[in-house]
């Protein structure tokens, strides 16, 4: 408390094997009289042992500052939010130089308007199917995708498809990831590039240039044959 005195901000932790109710009572206090530059603590002391390991002690928090909880979460979902908001910038940043970059190659690709997403549609002429563009930070990896998403015919739409696997990928020039997804709405056909390093603004034009490349292939091999798919009963 002497020390306290002498400082405008400070957290004193008082730590015991055990707390008097008295004493618990001071801290609460405490923490009631002072503003919110002083914060006192009173934790209890315990040690832990397991089988034959060494002990180690656990401390359990008996009195803590006013509201000290909603504190704490309250600038873990700021840190969050920050994170979140820098990640959102960065992906509206890199789909506008895509767009730019398919704007400078006159390619003929119809694309929605950038969006702080992790993903970039493009039209492929029917509706309930379109192709994506997608950024995945985690694993260090760009894909294009087309998307089946019909609610009621996806996955007939998706098998029929499948049916031309070999001459799709012969026209791709690539295998490809089949992934029908049965429990969820949307069907996919992906073509990945790893390794990639989006985080590096330096090489955003080498990989725009490989989503030009594969998203204008996907264009050109599947908009003739998702314009002509028919399914029995299909309303589309």
């Amino acid at each position: 408390m002497t020390y306290a005195a002498g400082l405008q901000a400070v957290t004193i932790v008082w730590v015991a094997s055990k707390f008097t109710e008295e004493h618990r009572a001071a801290l609460d206090w405490l923490n009631k009289i002072t503003d919110d530059n002083f914060r006192f603590f009173g934790l209890e002391v315990e040690l832990w042992k397991i089988g034959d390991s060494p002990a180690a002690p656990k401390f359990n928090i008996i009195s803590k500052p006013n509201n000290w909880s909603k504190t704490i979460s309250q600038a873990a979902k700021n840190i969050s939010d920050g994170i979140e908001s820098e990640t959102k910038a960065m992906q509206y940043r890199y789909w506008q130089k895509l767009v730019d970059y398919l704007e400078s190659k006159n390619s003929k690709l119809r694309t929605q308007d950038p969006r702080p997403k992790h993903w970039q549609t493009f039209a492929i002429g029917r509706s309930h199917f379109y192709i994506n563009a997608t950024l995945n930070n985690l694993n260090n990896k760009i894909s294009v995708e087309l998307c089946i998403a019909d609610k009621n015919e996806s996955k007939a739409f998706y098998n029929l498809l499948e049916q031309d696997k070999e001459a799709i990928e012969n026209e791709v020039g690539a295998d490809l990831e089949w992934k029908e997804n049965p429990n969820k709405t949307q069907s996919k056909i992906i073509i990945s590039k790893n390794d990639v390093s989006i985080a590096n603004n330096d090489d955003w034009s080498n990989q725009h240039e490989w989503f030009k490349t594969n998203i204008e292939k996907f264009d050109k091999v599947f908009r003739k044959r998702v314009k002509n798919l028919s399914v029995g009963n299909s309303n589309d």
